[in-house]
C-alpha cells in the first residue's frame, strides 16, 4: 500500500512523506496507514483492508487541491475522502486530514 499511495501522490505533484515530514515547511502530503485482515478463503488471508490517513498541508486553494487529491485517489481504487476542517500550522500551512479506505487482494 505504501507503495501505491506514493505513486499516486507522486502522479498529482505533491511532496510525500510517509509517517512524518521531519522539518520540511513546504507544501506536502504526510500519511500513514492501519491494516487488517479484511477476507478469507480455505482458511488462508485473500486480502487486506487498508484506513489510510493523509494530512495535506497547503498554503492556498485548500478546496481545489482537497479536491484533486480525492480525486486521484478515489480514480485509483482507494475510495472515501472524509476530511476534517483546514486547522492553520505555526509555519502558515493549512493542514487537513482525509480519511481513505483501500483494499488489496493477494
Amino acid at each position: 500500500m505504501n507503495e501505491k499511495i506514493k505513486k499516486i501522490l507522486n502522479d498529482i505533484n505533491i511532496k510525500s512523506f510517509y509517517v512524518s515530514r521531519g522539518t520540511y515547511k513546504d507544501e506536502c502530503c504526510v500519511y500513514n496507514y492501519m491494516e487488517k485482515p479484511a477476507f478469507y478463503a480455505d482458511n488462508m488471508k485473500k486480502g487486506t483492508e487498508y484506513t489510510i490517513l493523509i494530512n495535506l498541508y497547503v498554503k492556498n486553494d485548500i478546496d481545489l487541491k482537497k479536491e484533486k487529491l480525492i480525486k486521484a485517489m478515489n480514480s485509483n481504487g482507494i475510495r472515501g475522502g472524509i476530511s476534517q476542517k483546514p486547522q492553520i500550522e505555526s509555519n502558515g500551512l493549512y493542514n487537513i486530514p482525509i480519511l481513505f479506505n483501500g483494499f488489496i487482494a493477494k
